[in-house]
C-alpha cells in the first residue's frame, strides 16, 4: 500500500536524520496511526498488559472475550480496566496460592488492594478450576507444595528419572533427591525503599 511504503521512508528518514521537520513529523504520525488501527482492526487476539488494554489506541474497541493470565499477580483494579470494554466471557488464570500482587504503598496494602480479584471471587465461594498434574519439577520438589497448599491433590506427570540429571558437580545431601535447605546467620535489613529486605551474607555467599 502507498501509504505504508510513505511511512516506511519516512521511518527511516527518521532515524537517519534524528528528527523531521513539522510537517513530515504530523504526517509521519498519522500514518502510524493509521497502520496501528489498521493491525488492530485484522487481528484475531490482541495481547496486552491489563494497564496496557487501557490505551488510547484500544479505546473505541471492544472484546467480547477476555483472558488474564498470571491474574493472581494482578490487582483488582488491573483486572477491571480489559474487563470493561466490553467482555461477555472472563477466563482469570493464575493460583492464589501463590504470589498475589505486589503492593509497594503499605497504606495501599492494608486497605485491600493486595487481594486480587482472583483471590476475591474464590473468598465469595466461586470455585476455581484447578489443574491437578505438574509436569515442571522433581515429584520431591512437588512434594511440599501439593502438601502445603493443595491438600495432597497434585499429581507428578514425570518421573524422578525424568528430573534427574547426570554428573552435576553439586554435592546434593542425598543424590536421588535434587534438594537442600542452606542456611546463613546474616542479619536482614530493610532496604532503602523501605517495601523490602535485603542480607549481605546470603549474597555474598
Amino acid at each position: 500500500l502507498p501509504e505504508r511504503q510513505e511511512l516506511k521512508k519516512l521511518k527511516l528518514l527518521k532515524d537517519e536524520l534524528g528528527e523531521l521537520s513539522t510537517a513530515d513529523e504530523k504526517k509521519y504520525l498519522a500514518l502510524r496511526r493509521l497502520t496501528e488501527r489498521e493491525i488492530l482492526e485484522n487481528a484475531d487476539v490482541v495481547c496486552a498488559t491489563c494497564v496496557g488494554a487501557g490505551d488510547p489506541r484500544l479505546a473505541n474497541f471492544r472484546f467480547r472475550q477476555v483472558l488474564i493470565d498470571e491474574s493472581t499477580q494482578a490487582t483488582e483494579v488491573e483486572c477491571l480496566i480489559p474487563m470493561v470494554m466490553g467482555a461477555k466471557q472472563v477466563v482469570l488464570v493464575g493460583d492464589h496460592c501463590q504470589l498475589g500482587p505486589v503492593i509497594m504503598c503499605k497504606q495501599a496494602a492494608k486497605a485491600g488492594l493486595s487481594q486480587s480479584l482472583f483471590e476475591r471471587l474464590v473468598l465469595l465461594g466461586v470455585k476455581p478450576i484447578r489443574l491437578q498434574v505438574q509436569y515442571r519439577m522433581h515429584p520431591c520438589l512437588s512434594e511440599f507444595p501439593s502438601n502445603t497448599f493443595y491438600e495432597g491433590s497434585l499429581q507428578n506427570g514425570v518421573t524422578a528419572s525424568e528430573r534427574t540429571v547426570s554428573n552435576v558437580g553439586f554435592p546434593w545431601p542425598t543424590p536421588s533427591k535434587p534438594m537442600m535447605f542452606y542456611v546463613q546467620l546474616g542479619n536482614e535489613e530493610i532496604s532503602g525503599s523501605g517495601t523490602s529486605y535485603l542480607n549481605r551474607t546470603e549474597a555474598t555467599q
